[in-house]
């Protein structure tokens, strides 16, 4: 696996700072790591990537970044959430629209 130097970046800040350090991202960095996990979610779920859209970027709730992704030209219609928490860690979410 190939790291980029800005992912390498925040492993190692994960690293060092421990089990109850935060790390920082810009927003440039939240769209990036949200573009890639949209990207690895679509490929584990079988769906065209470059059928979604960045509808929604922000903190939402403890998530200081959320990202919403929308699909267009899918039935039924498709979001897929990238929430970014304080300590860096990633989770990928879909809801279905009906």
């Amino acid at each position: 696996m190939k790291l980029s130097l800005k992912s390498l970046f925040l492993v190692l800040s994960l690293t060092a700072s421990g089990c109850g350090g935060e790390v920082k991202v810009s927003e440039s960095e939240a769209r990036d790591f949200g573009g890639k996990a949209l990207a690895r979610y679509c490929e584990s779920q079988k769906l065209a990537s470059e059928r979604f859209t960045l509808k929604e970027i922000g903190p939402a709730g403890e998530f200081p970044w959320m990202l919403v992704f929308s699909s267009s030209g899918m039935v039924p219609a498709q979001e897929v959430v990238v929430s970014i928490d304080k300590r860096g860690r990633i989770e990928t979410s879909r809801d279905v629209k009906p």
